[in-house]
């Protein structure tokens, strides 16, 4: 058995599914096999919520248009007091909120579970987020086939997924410590933007309580980094926003934030 086949199989045991769609290539090549190699009843739901950029939104809202999909809106308002103050537990927070919901909608619409893009290379010990799925009983039919980010990549592009390079990134609250606020949210997505109109990718930006920034970049955008901290719009970018200190370093791993 190939490991599509495998993949398949998973999806086949399924009666019906309501597939979390983020936006990004694992969730993508998900619903593009829901579309056109699963025969059982399905639907995509995609959560726009405030820690998204701009481009991010678009794309998901357009591929979940294409497949007569549902989107919920959560407000910042809603999700500040998810996110609370502290970083470290953020995303266990967020997903066991979020994704509670789709669990909730999913029984309204009859659907038997809720899968994820999760796949074999997400680590639990770095992704508290993860504890909150396995809580809810989401399905991550990618990890269970065992598919890390590179067949993944390779599957979607075979399928003609547009989107099969796209830089993977997390949501722009994880970079945030204390309180989550439309400011500091503003302040990361316009650093998102800067960079990739740079061509610098991928990047992490951690933005302190005490209102320092770090940014952490692969060794080989390293001098292309600090060169960019003496361009004037980008000094005044951090000026604007209430930046006092700029710390860079090397990003290990690939994480993105």
């Amino acid at each position: 058995m190939s490991s599509l086949e495998h993949l398949l199989s998973i999806f086949h045991g399924y009666d019906s599914a309501l597939l979390a769609y983020s936006g990004g290539i694992d969730s993508t090549l998900l619903l593009e096999l829901l579309r056109t190699r699963v025969d059982a009843r399905w639907r995509a739901v995609f959560v726009d919520h405030p820690a998204l950029t701009e481009g991010e939104r678009l794309a998901a809202r357009a591929a979940i248009k294409d497949v007569q999909g549902q989107v919920l809106v959560a407000t910042l308002t809603e999700m500040q007091p998810v996110w609370g103050g502290q970083r470290h537990d953020r995303c266990y927070h967020c997903k066991k909120y979020l994704f509670g919901k789709l669990v909730c909608l999913a029984k309204e619409m009859r659907l038997a579970v809720v899968i994820d893009g999760s796949h074999a290379d997400d680590d639990p010990e770095r992704r508290p987020g993860m504890r909150a799925l396995a809580e809810l009983g989401i399905e991550s039919p990618l990890r269970r086939a065992g598919w890390g980010k590179a067949l993944i990549r390779r599957q979607a592009r075979e399928m003609g997924v547009e989107s099969w390079n796209r830089p993977a990134r997390a949501c722009l609250a994880v970079g945030i410590d204390g309180l989550v606020t439309g400011g500091k949210l503003a302040l990361m997505k316009k650093l998102e933007n800067f960079f990739q109109q740079h061509a610098i990718s991928p990047a992490r930006f951690r933005l302190e309580a005490n209102g320092r920034l770090d940014i952490a970049v692969t060794a080989a955008d390293d001098q292309r980094v600090r060169e960019m901290l003496s361009l004037s719009a980008f000094r005044q970018l951090l000026a604007e926003s209430g930046v006092e200190q700029v710390g860079c370093s090397t990003l290990v791993g690939g994480a993105v934030r």
